[in-house]
């Protein structure tokens, strides 16, 4: 098998070597980066079957490493992440056929491969779900369904133990990167991180509505490192006292000390979406959903605990992807109607497209042809995709079981 795998490699290095892109049609190009992606899938199958027996035999010492990770990371080039993400699925895939068979017949990518596995060790009657969004919906997709699944095992726990463990584990860390950027990550409770989340996502929105009402426009990521600057220097903000005035800054005195002090006013919101029947149960099953759209899954415990909380709270209550009750706090009905489709189109519509910024209201039914304002008759789209529906002619498909449209291309011409 080595002497055959030896003359495979160096057919494909003679095969990358002689290509001239120059002389090779666009549709061509397009197969190739497919039958490439294959290739490339079968091969980290290969690795990862190899590597399960490199560790179990214990040869990697042999080279001097530290561990099984280090002289994977250095054999392939990759970070230890990576090759810890490999080694999670040598370890366990021998016990999941259904993964096993996919891995080795390239239908299932590494990346795909590490998250169905470290979810179905948690539950392994989730195996089958797993891979069919894999399938279907791609790596971010199988990334969201896996979530779902370690959630709904953690929230069978003891509650007092999830909630004691997450408080250890928070966390800042502040670095330099090598353009003298101060840089750093987090972890936070979810009660917190969700509402500083939303905060700079709101006030992010609002730095970009000013910069384009003045022609400017940067990259999401830069609105928001704007509206993190804001939360401790309001008056250092480009638009303040001009089109844009602040994020909801007011000074106030702090409290025993009679000096000035900034201090911001939080005024969010946060969406919790969650199965009816585990909210009257108290905990999910496999299957079932509790979580913030674009942040994750949460526990049916903490979803009541806000379920109290109406000042900055929307809550779903949802059976797959049929909204059954929308529960809005002093909010009007397109209000309602609005919540509703942002929970079930959380990402563009379409399938194959995971865009979640900008998204457009889109009528399937156009209303000058009577369509109606209705959840059954508005999708999400990202711009892309709705000037295609707009100006190029292009129609949606009936959505799948995931609630992903197909895109159909316009007829050509009679000739």
């Amino acid at each position: 098998m080595l002497s055959e795998l030896h003359c495979l490699t160096a057919t494909l290095k003679t095969s990358v070597t002689a290509l001239d892109m120059d002389c090779i049609d666009g549709s061509v190009a397009k197969k190739l980066v497919a039958t490439f992606a294959e290739i490339e899938r079968v091969a980290a199958a290969g690795k990862t079957l190899a590597m399960a027996r490199v560790e179990s035999t214990g040869v990697w010492s042999t080279s001097g490493a530290t561990s099984s990770a280090v002289w994977l990371a250095d054999v392939t080039g990759t970070s230890i992440g990576a090759a810890n993400d490999t080694l999670v699925i040598a370890r366990s895939v021998e016990s999941m056929p259904e993964t096993n068979s996919a891995l080795r017949n390239g239908r299932l990518s590494a990346a795909q491969a590490t998250e169905v596995v470290r979810a179905t060790v948690k539950d392994p009657t989730a195996e089958q779900r797993l891979l069919e969004s894999a399938r279907r919906d791609g790596l971010a997709g199988v990334k969201r369904e896996a979530a779902r699944v370690i959630a709904s095992a953690r929230d069978q726990q003891d509650q007092a133990a999830v909630a004691k463990r997450q408080r250890a584990l928070r966390s800042v860390y502040f670095f330099r990167d090598d353009n003298g950027m101060e840089c750093g990550t987090y972890r936070l409770e979810p009660t917190v991180g969700i509402v500083l989340r939303r905060r700079l996502e709101k006030d992010a929105n609002r730095f970009f509505n000013a910069a384009r009402r003045q022609g400017t426009r940067d990259t999401p990521n830069n609105y928001l490192a704007d509206a993190l600057a804001a939360l401790f220097q309001p008056e250092a903000t480009e638009f303040k006292g001009r089109d844009f005035k602040g994020p909801g800054i007011e000074d106030t005195q702090a409290e025993g000390t009679g000096s000035e002090v900034s201090r911001t006013v939080v005024n969010v919101e946060v969406n919790v979406v969650v199965d009816y029947e585990p909210l009257l149960r108290g905990h999910l099953l496999p299957g079932e959903k509790c979580e913030i759209p674009g942040v994750g899954p949460i526990s049916i415990e903490r979803a009541r605990n806000y379920l109290l909380d109406g000042a900055f709270l929307k809550v779903l209550i949802a059976k797959g992807v049929d909204i059954r009750t929308v529960c809005h706090y002093g909010r009007t009905i397109p209000a309602e109607l609005n919540t509703a489709l942002r929970y079930r189109d959380p990402t563009c519509a379409i399938a194959g497209c995971e865009r979640t910024k900008g998204l457009e209201r889109h009528h399937v039914q156009a209303v000058a042809e009577d369509g109606q304002t209705s959840l059954f008759n508005l999708r999400r789209v990202c711009e892309h995709h709705h000037d295609l529906f707009s100006h190029h002619r292009y129609t949606l498909g009936l959505p799948d079981p995931a609630g992903k449209c197909r895109l159909i291309p316009p007829k050509p011409p009679d000739p």
